[in-house]
């Protein structure tokens, strides 16, 4: 049996450190609901959590539920099991009428993600209860988002070379070009997309942008000066010196890409790159089989981004630098 610490800031530290150990997910998940019920004085309670891997199911983390339910947690489209996912969809709901004698219900979140509910059986808590039950709970939410990210961000074995490759391009940003090949290369791993386009922004005439090419054979392409007056990149009548970047709808890039390749985009993701509010372009995977649903992906996405439009405007500043002492001289 577990002796878990006296004080709930010990408990909580305890229950922080147990989700550490590299062990079997759902078995630190029962040991760290043992912690904080005894420390709530509490027997009967289950966890149900979401799916934490692309192609993974939710799963029950029961301790001594009534014996009438515990059939209900080895299917999961039974009553109980369907009523714990419709807290998960919908945290901020609590649906009345239910006839499993719960007392208390916990979402278990991370940032805006729930990422887990917790139901309790018994007594129903006190509001100084409530509170200890929602700090003991804290360490639970971040451990699985941890998870979470580790399991979608290593799971294809693709992500962190190529996320290895893309620093290593930023740390020697003196080539340009290379740099916004990996950059593309290494989102186009990540997000598994069939192509990825690189919009630029002449740094001159924001209604003109370069276009850079890399398919799904690794081939890249550089093309011609594009008219971008009627698209997005750049509100229309402002200056890239003035102008913050509007953010354009999923459905007017693939319009607007589907005119200019052929019609053979069904979906995207994208990224507007801006640098001290500047537009400086745009980012496009095209056809992915992964989306930025995921919030690491999607921070993944916007990181790098931000990156590549900082090292492109300190880029182009060096150039004019150089250019403004050779007429000195």
């Amino acid at each position: 049996m577990i002796s878990a610490p006296l004080h709930d800031w010990q408990t909580t530290e305890y229950i922080a450190d147990l989700l550490t150990q590299p062990a079997d997910l759902p078995s630190t998940l029962a040991q760290a609901l043992h912690v904080a019920l005894n420390a709530l004085n509490r027997e009967s309670a289950a966890l149900f959590v979401k799916p934490l891997a692309d192609g993974t199911s939710p799963f029950w983390v029961p301790r001594h539920i009534p014996l009438s339910l515990q059939p209900q947690l080895e299917n999961l489209a039974s009553p109980l099991s369907s009523f714990a996912q419709g807290l998960l969809d919908h945290p901020g709901i609590r649906p009345t009428g239910h006839s499993f004698e719960i007392s208390e219900i916990f979402p278990i979140s991370f940032g805006d993600e729930t990422l887990a509910v917790l139901l309790l059986w018994g007594e129903s808590l006190t509001a100084e209860e409530r509170l200890r039950c929602q700090a003991l709970l804290r360490p639970v939410g971040r451990a699985l988002y941890t998870h979470k990210s580790h399991q979608n961000g290593s799971h294809d074995g693709q992500t962190l070379p190529a996320l290895q490759a893309l620093i290593h391009a930023y740390t020697n940003a003196h080539d340009p070009h290379l740099l916004q090949r990996q950059y593309l290369q290494s989102l186009q791993t990540i997000f598994q997309a069939e192509d990825a386009l690189l919009f630029l922004l002449d740094d001159h005439n924001p209604r003109l942008a370069i276009q850079k090419h890399l398919d799904a054979n690794g081939n890249w392409e550089e093309r011609t000066t594009l008219d971008t007056s009627h698209a997005f990149i750049v509100p229309p009548g402002q200056e890239p010196q003035a102008a913050e970047a509007a953010t354009p709808s999923t459905g007017q890039i693939i319009s607007w890409l589907n005119t200019l390749m052929g019609g053979s985009i069904h979906n995207i993701v994208f990224s507007l790159l801006v640098s001290n509010r500047r537009p400086v372009g745009m980012a496009v995977l095209v056809n992915p089989r992964l989306d930025d649903s995921d919030p690491y992906r999607k921070s993944l996405l916007q990181l790098t981004s931000s990156l590549l439009a900082n090292a492109i405007v300190s880029q182009r500043q060096l150039l004019n630098l150089k250019i403004t002492i050779a007429d000195l001289e």
